[in-house]
């Protein structure tokens, strides 16, 4: 981070980050979770622990942070549309995540 302080918006990013992934385990192993096909609850799981890798990254002011939320996003997009779930609306908070985070990429090692 070359000395300089985390941004507030990356700090509140991660925070609220941290949070939802917090609150989504809680719900993957809920009773009503085992009701999800085998194959899912694997690719949620997996989605998971890539969203918690990449906002240690951003935490952390690493560029690997946000490339490897960008390509998580992607990836969780395209399954969605494969399964003909995908919505737009689904896609502002994470797209205005982007662009916050790609605002501060410069600042980012």
């Amino acid at each position: 981070m070359n000395g300089e302080r985390r941004p507030l918006a990356i700090k509140f990013l991660c925070i609220t980050g941290f949070i939802g992934m917090g609150w989504g385990l809680i719900v993957l192993f809920t009773p009503a979770a085992r009701h999800l096909e085998r194959w899912y609850f694997i690719a949620l799981s997996i989605s998971f622990f890539v969203g918690f890798v990449s906002t240690v990254g951003l935490w952390q002011m690493r560029k690997w942070g946000f490339y490897l939320y960008l390509t998580l996003f992607l990836a969780n997009n395209i399954l969605l549309y494969s399964m003909h779930m995908w919505k737009a609306s689904n896609t502002v908070i994470p797209l205005i995540s982007i662009f916050i985070m790609a605002y501060y990429l410069k600042r980012m090692d």
